[in-house]
Parts: C-alpha cells; sequence; structure tokens
C-alpha cells in the first residue's frame, strides 16, 4: 500500500483506493507502479475525519441567519473515535479552512469540533502526529492524558478562533492535566509509563500555545528539562515499541531546541544517554540524523554568550557539518523549483520550492537556521577582527589566529551563504499554504516560520528584500492564524538582532 503526498495536501487514504488488493507483503498498486509499499495500516486504529472546515462554515451561515443555536445533528463535525477493536482504519488528515472569528457552538459539538482541528490539522507536520491520534481512543493507565489532550486541543482552537470561554476550558482542562500528570510523576509505577511522558510533552505544548511574548518561557523549559528526567527513570523500557521510540526521539529534539535557544550547551548526561540509545533508534530519521550538529550548534552559542572570541573555527566545521548533512538527506526528501508560471503570491524574487511534504519543508527550514547561525558568527567574529575591536567583557582576540586575507575570506564566504540561505528559506513559505488557496492563505503548521521569518527580519545580514518579504509574510501568518504572536514579531523588526528566546516554540 503507497504512502503518497501530493504537495501541500495530506496523505492519500489509499484504503480508499479500489485498485489497492491488500496482497502480502505488497499490493499489486505499488508493484505496477514500481514504488516502496510502505504496508498496512493498523485497521484497530482510531479513525479521524476532518470536516473543520465543513462544520466553520455551517456555523457562520447559521449566525448569519441569526440563529446561534449551532448545528443540528446531520451537521456536527463528524470525528469519530472508534475503540481498538474497530474495523475502521486512520483516515487521510488534512488542514482545512477555519473561520477568524468566535463561533457559537453549542457545548454537545465543542470538542468534537476542536479535536477534530487539533488531530486533523494543528499537529500536522509535528512529532505529536505520528502516534497522538492512536492514542486517544485507547484505555490509559492514569488519568492524565485525556485532559492533556482536550487542554491542548481547546487552547489551539481558542486560538484560532479567538473565544475566550474556550479558552477557559483549556485552562481547566490543564489544570486537571497537571494534577494528574503530578501524581503519575510520584508513582515509580506510572513515571515510567509511555502515557506519562505523553502528558508532559502535552503540557509543554499548551504552555507553548498560550504564551505570550515578552517574557522568557520558563514554563516550557521546564516541561522540557522535566521530559528529560523521565528518559532518565525509563531505560531501556522506553525502546519497547514504536511509539516509545518516537516519544524518545520527540524529547530530545525538545531538548537540543531548548538549549540552542538558551545559549546554554547540552547537558553531558544527555549526550551520554543519547549514546546509550544509539543502537536502538533509526539511524535514518532526520531527527537522529541533524542532533549531533544541534548539540555542536548549542555549544558553539553558549560559548559566543560567554564572550568566547576564538569560535570562527568551529563555527566553519558545524557549518560543514550542517552541509554533510544534507548530501546524506534521503532522495525523497530533496526540493526542486517549482515550474516556472504557475508561483504564488509568496513566491520570492519571482521563485519557490516543491517539498513532498511540511514535514520535509520543516527538516530543511532547521538545517537552514543552524547555518544562519553559523554564518552570522563568522561574519560577525571576522568582522571583528578586521576592525580591530572588542566586544564588552572580552579578553582576548582572534586576530592572532589569522591573516587578513583569511579573514576576509571567512567574511566573504559567510555573506555569501547567508545571501544563499535567506533565498531558501523564503523559497519554502509557499509550502506552507492551504492547499488549493488561490489568495496565498497560510495554513495551520505555518506557525513553524515564525522564528525563522523573525531572524531573517531582525538581522541586520540579511538583504533589504528579504528582510521586506519576511515581514510581509509574519503580518499574513498573524492574520490567517489569528496569531498575535507572529504580528508582534514583525513589529520587532526596528529592534535588529534582538531576537526573543519564545521564537523557537512555534518550530516545535
Amino acid at each position: 500500500m503507497s504512502d503518497l503526498e501530493t504537495q501541500g495536501k495530506a496523505p492519500i487514504d489509499v484504503f480508499q483506493a479500489s485498485t489497492c488488493d491488500q496482497n502480502v507483503p505488497t499490493c499489486t498498486q505499488c508493484i505496477r507502479k514500481r514504488i516502496p509499499c510502505s504496508g498496512y495500516r493498523d485497521v484497530s486504529a482510531p479513525r479521524w475525519r476532518d470536516e473543520t472546515a465543513r462544520v466553520g462554515h455551517k456555523v457562520q451561515r447559521a449566525k448569519q441567519k441569526g440563529s446561534h443555536c449551532g448545528l443540528d445533528s446531520p451537521a456536527r463535525s463528524d470525528v469519530r473515535i472508534q475503540g481498538a477493536k474497530t474495523n475502521v482504519a486512520l483516515s487521510s488528515w488534512q488542514e482545512g479552512n477555519l473561520p477568524h472569528s468566535p463561533v457559537a457552538l453549542p457545548p454537545k459539538h465543542l470538542k468534537d469540533v476542536a479535536l477534530d482541528f487539533f488531530m486533523c490539522s494543528f499537529i500536522y507536520a509535528s512529532p505529536f502526529d505520528t502516534y497522538l491520534p492512536q492514542l486517544y481512543g485507547v484505555k490509559h493507565s492514569t488519568q492524565a492524558v485525556l485532559p492533556a489532550i482536550h487542554a491542548a486541543a481547546f487552547a489551539t482552537f481558542a486560538q484560532r478562533t479567538r473565544d475566550d470561554e474556550l479558552m477557559k476550558k483549556a485552562r481547566s482542562s490543564y489544570a486537571t492535566a497537571l494534577l494528574h500528570t503530578n501524581k503519575s510523576l510520584s508513582s515509580p509505577k506510572n513515571a515510567v509509563l509511555d502515557e506519562t511522558l505523553v502528558s508532559v510533552l502535552l503540557l509543554g505544548l499548551f504552555e507553548a500555545i498560550v504564551f505570550k511574548g515578552g517574557q522568557s518561557p520558563e514554563s516550557w523549559t521546564a516541561h522540557t528539562l522535566g521530559a528529560v528526567h523521565l528518559l532518565r527513570l525509563r531505560r531501556a523500557d522506553q525502546f519497547r515499541s514504536k511509539t516509545a521510540r518516537q516519544l524518545f526521539t520527540q524529547t530530545i529534539t525538545n531538548i537540543r531546541t531548548s538549549c540552542i535557544q538558551r545559549r546554554v550547551p547540552v547537558p553531558q548526561e544527555f549526550l551520554d544517554l543519547v549514546q546509550e540509545a544509539s543502537p536502538y533508534l533509526d539511524s535514518g530519521h532526520p531527527c537522529i540524523q541533524i542532533g549531533p550538529v544541534l548539540d555542536q550548534a548549542a555549544t558553539l552559542r553558549s560559548r559566543v554568550e560567554a564572550g568566547v572570541v576564538h569560535v570562527i573555527h568551529a563555527a566553519l566545521e558545524v557549518d560543514q557539518g550542517a552541509i554533510d548533512l544534507c548530501e546524506r538527506i534521503k532522495p525523497n526528501m530533496r526540493f526542486t523549483p517549482k515550474i516556472p508560471g504557475i508561483s504564488s503570491k509568496w513566491a520570492y524574487l519571482k521563485f519557490e520550492y516543491d517539498y513532498l511534504n511540511r514535514r520535509h519543508a520543516k527538516v530543511w527550514n532547521t538545517i537552514r537556521m543552524i547555518r544562519i547561525f553559523m554564518n552570522k558568527t563568522i561574519w560577525v567574529h571576522s568582522n571583528l577582527s578586521l576592525q580591530h575591536t572588542f566586544q564588552p567583557g572580552e579578553t582576548e582576540h582572534s586576530s592572532d589566529l589569522y591573516s587578513r586575507e583569511e579573514l576576509l575570506k571567512f567574511r566573504d564566504l559567510a555573506t555569501n551563504n547567508l545571501l544563499e540561505l535567506e533565498t531558501d528559506l523564503l523559497r519554502s513559505v509557499s509550502c506552507f499554504l492551504e492547499p488549493d488557496s488561490l489568495g496565498g492563505k497560510f495554513c495551520t503548521s505555518a506557525r513553524c516560520l515564525i522564528w525563522p521569518l523573525t531572524v531573517l527580519a531582525q538581522s541586520e545580514l540579511s538583504s533589504l528584500s528579504a528582510r521586506e518579504h519576511a515581514v510581509s509574510c509574519l503580518y499574513q501568518i498573524g492574520e490567517d492564524l489569528n496569531m498575535e504572536q507572529a504580528i508582534s514579531a514583525a513589529k520587532m523588526t526596528g529592534e535588529m538582532n534582538k531576537i526573543e528566546d519564545w521564537l523557537h516554540l512555534y518550530h516545535l
């Protein structure tokens, strides 16, 4: 059974294809098309059908007619959560349109619609979408998972529709989830369960959703660090199943991202834990492949923060490691230029790139962000050495390590790399538009663009065209997704090189 994705669209539900004969181990359809067969989906998994767009439009029409009673039974959101004994497979997920203003839904429909949006749209292209929908419909050993899911679902839908009452429900569910999660953590038996770690990750997601700019994301960081402690407790048991390995990979990626943004080195005990886990992990998984480069980037950023100036060589090494990683990326993850003449309104300098799906675009942008940080470091420190100036607190200088010709070469190399990276990043933006969106409307997963776009918009080393394009995108994302954070980021562009440490939350 082939597992194909089209540009900007959700996976094709091949269970609906009459040509799939479900032969084992490979269906005739895949043999005929000469493509790898990914196998068959678990027929015991719950089914989610995304009809948030239809629900939203029905509600809006009802409101226009003066009715606030919501939808009648036939029109309610068709979110079907069936138990493990059903014979229905997990259907396709896609990102649908949603109203941009509060909608009136009766309580009995509210949870269904919020869950529908969360499962089918919000977590698409995030690590949660690989396991969370299947976990919802099964019996759990603790009472923390369901309220944690409800908290995140209510919060995401409340943010999208600007519904303050729904956000109150989200916070209530969060309080319940936090209470039960703490109980689970206090139990040696429950603390090592998959669902306890899921709850901790969901609590962190909730903190990221409701977070407002202008302060440090301490609560999200606390949940992330708490998840790392759980990894230690879980020992070898955390690799016993596919879900357990997915949770491990998601957690270590979160902690690495947190370290880079907080400009602190990755703890050695964490590195030791990852080393012990390496035999159990998929070495071809993008998050596993990119891990060592993230570790090196975090260490280097911490050194720069501490005032160390001998960093040019280290930054060059990390940048080369990221370049080597690009060469090892699987062929199906590579991007190609779009055919000229069919570009969207968000094409940068009249060009944009095609990706198989948004997950792949996120991986490439993560690599680009690492390289942008490294090349900015190379440029700044090469320029400082050329000018024979010191930053506040510096007691040493790197000019004695390199000749003037070498420093000029490093600075020029960084300049060219930054221009190429900003161009490639901005040409990935259209991948995050809603399918068949003639007006260029951004989909929910475009929130992952807020951090890289802000970095481009606020950097003096970015070209003027890149800064202007990044700001325009941020404003549009803020409008399309009802995200004040994106608009705030766009307004911060006057404060060059002062990237706030909460922006990375939207890249997760």
